[in-house]
């Protein structure tokens, strides 16, 4: 299991206290994870968060550069001015919506080159 997320490096340092108290039953998980920090983001950190960081450098890890949710995000901004004249209900059903649409679309290109 791999963690990507732009502050690897500090978050995972008390990530197993916090765990420990809150849901300790995941705790073996999280000694067993990865974490790594995505590609757009590591060029911003030291030399060592970098060296120990990065997935080009990680086991099993294959091809990715971890920006995928990113992208999302830059996608979702973009609903923004409807989804705050919504109802509670309305807006969560146009995100849950939306985002469905984006998996099926992510899905349907896997097998293009882009």
């Amino acid at each position: 299991l791999e963690l990507t997320y732009d502050i690897s490096c500090k978050y995972r340092i008390n990530l197993e206290k916090r765990m420990t108290k809150h849901f300790p039953e995941v705790v073996d998980v999280i000694n067993e994870m990865s974490f790594y920090i995505p590609d757009m983001h590591i060029k911003a950190h030291q030399d060592s968060c970098q060296k120990r960081f990065r997935r080009d450098f990680g086991q099993f890890t294959g091809k990715c550069d971890g920006e995928g949710t990113e992208r999302l995000w830059a996608e979702m901004n973009q609903w923004a001015p409807s989804l705050s004249e919504m109802s509670f209900g309305r807006h969560h059903d146009i995100v849950d919506d939306n985002i469905s649409d984006w998996n099926l679309r992510k899905v349907l290109g896997m097998g293009k080159f882009n």
